[in-house]
Parts: C-alpha cells; sequence; structure tokens
C-alpha cells in the first residue's frame, strides 16, 4: 500500500488505549456535550501517524505515545502541550512509566530489549540489563504498573516467556507454553501449552509467579486457540476469546469461567471471523467490553 493509503488506514483505527492512574481536572463533561455531542473527547492530541502505543503517568498529568517509527512523543494533559519528542532506534512495540514517575520505559522490537528515558529532558537514560538474547513478540508488553515486562527470551538453549524486572533486568520466574495474552491491568497472562497430548490454557497471577487455573481443552468451547483474555476486577471471573480455523475460515466464541472452580458459565454462539482484538470488564464486573 502506498504510505497515504496508510496512514489513512492508521487514522480511522484504535490503536491502544488506556486509563489515567490519577484523577484530572477536566472540561466539564457537560460543557463539552452542548457543544460537540454527549460522545465528545475532553481533549483532542495531534498524535504521531503509525502511533501504537501510550501511556499516563502515575499523577496523571502527562501521556507518553509511542509508534512503529521509533518515535516517543511526551504530552501534557491539561494544557495539551507537546513537551518534546525523542527518537529511538527502531520500532516500538510498547511504553510506560515507572512507578514513581522518574523514568520512561520503551520495550524495542526485535532484540533492542527495554530502552530507559529521561521524562523531563526527552534523553535516553540508559538500557534496562537484561542479559539473554530476546526476540520481542506483540505479546510482550510491560505489566504491574511498570515495574515487571514481559518478554520472549533464549534461556537455556530454548525460547520461553519470561518476566522481568525493570529495576535490575533479572528474571523473575518463566512461563511455561505461549503466552496467548496479558490483562489490560498487566495482573494476569494467559498462556497456552500441550500438557499429557492436549492443549491446555493456563491463567497466571504475574506478580507472584502462580497459576490461577488451568482450562482443558475438553472444556474449551470449539476445537481451536484460546486467543484473549480479561479477568473481573473482582478476582472471579475470566472470559476467553477462542478461535478456530476450518476450510480457509475463521470461527470465534466467547466463553466465561468461574476462576477458582473452572466452571464454564456461559458461550456465545459460534461466528465467522477473528477472535475479539481486546476485552475488557467494567469496574463493577458487570458489563463485558469487546
Amino acid at each position: 500500500q502506498s504510505e497515504k493509503k496508510q496512514k489513512s488506514r492508521y487514522e480511522k483505527s484504535l490503536a491502544s488505549s488506556c486509563f489515567s492512574p490519577a484523577k484530572v481536572d477536566p472540561v466539564s463533561l457537560k460543557d463539552v456535550a452542548k457543544t460537540l455531542g454527549p460522545l465528545a473527547p475532553e481533549l483532542t492530541l495531534q498524535t504521531m501517524f503509525y502511533t501504537n502505543s501510550l501511556a499516563a503517568s502515575p499523577d496523571g498529568r502527562y501521556l507518553i505515545l509511542g509508534n512503529m517509527q521509533g518515535k516517543l512523543a511526551l504530552w501534557e494533559i491539561e494544557a495539551g502541550r507537546l513537551v518534546w519528542v525523542a527518537q529511538a532506534p527502531g520500532r516500538i512495540i510498547d511504553v510506560c512509566f515507572s512507578p514513581d514517575g522518574r523514568y520512561i520505559y520503551s520495550l524495542m522490537n526485535g532484540n533492542s530489549g527495554v530502552l530507559i528515558w529521561d521524562p523531563v529532558t526527552g534523553r535516553q537514560a540508559g538500557k534496562v540489563p537484561i542479559q539473554e538474547k530476546l526476540n520481542t513478540l506483540t505479546s510482550c508488553r510491560f505489566v504491574a504498573q511498570g515495574s515487571h515486562v514481559v518478554l520472549y527470551s533464549l534461556i537455556e538453549n530454548k525460547w520461553v516467556y519470561a518476566l522481568y524486572s525493570l529495576m535490575s533486568g533479572k528474571n523473575v520466574f518463566t512461563i511455561p507454553g505461549h503466552v496467548a495474552a496479558v490483562s489490560p491491568d498487566g495482573k494476569y497472562a494467559l498462556s497456552s501449552k500441550y500438557d499429557g497430548g492436549q492443549h491446555t490454557a493456563q491463567v497466571w497471577d504475574l506478580c507472584d509467579g502462580k497459576v490461577i487455573h488451568k482450562i482443558r481443552k475438553a472444556k474449551f468451547p470449539i476445537d481451536g486457540h484460546p486467543g484473549k483474555v480479561a479477568l473481573s476486577p473482582d478476582g472471579r471471573y475470566l472470559v476467553i476469546s477462542f478461535s478456530q480455523f476450518v476450510n480457509n475460515t475463521f470461527f470465534s466464541v466467547l466463553a466465561m469461567y468461574d476462576v477458582k472452580t473452572g466452571r464454564k458459565y456461559w458461550q456465545t454462539k459460534k461466528k465467522k471471523g477473528h477472535g475479539a482484538y481486546s476485552l475488557m470488564f467494567s469496574g463493577s464486573s458487570q458489563v463485558l467490553y469487546y
């Protein structure tokens, strides 16, 4: 495709979204609704083309954006002011602030690892000292409010997913199997593996490295593979998007499970198309968005 067509396509697509971790005094929603309609945004920023990741600072004052051309842009949210733009050496997969807001991290494509940036100057301040060989995939991302990162690493001659500390660069624990997805809050991961001759989906708590539950293929709603995952804020429910490829056609199903018992509550009807690209519960755990 020509660059013009690609830009048009990206202008009309949603690449990433996040909540502000702290309350910011915004323009009154009522005033905005009177002039622009009930679904009008409080603030519109002129973002970069190919922007695919963003994150808010812990105090909610700033927004960091990264794009596939390696550009980083820091915005002051209330003022709608662009603070600085920096160029990273390669494609950016994900961005985040450190929990104390002193650093910005960018997860780079390929084996470039994780770079550290100064949010005041926009200059590169270093690199997370990860020793293993890396191969960044789309399921690799920052987790636990910017204190850790999930990476695809070569450890003992095997490619595995592992959780690393951004402070020390040390491997906290490895995740057996393929990491299909990480929950939006960065607390949980869904991995899939062949265990005893059958496909198994495992839900991991990334805070303590333990498996919350295993769902074996016998309980899958279709003969396919698990994809995106969402865990309710109260920790009781798990929703998984499953996909199946038959006769050159994709089919998908959503299913909800009890986290503690593995009991399946419901599943949607099988329909054509890929599985959900994103899953998210409301704060009350009563509404599911996908």
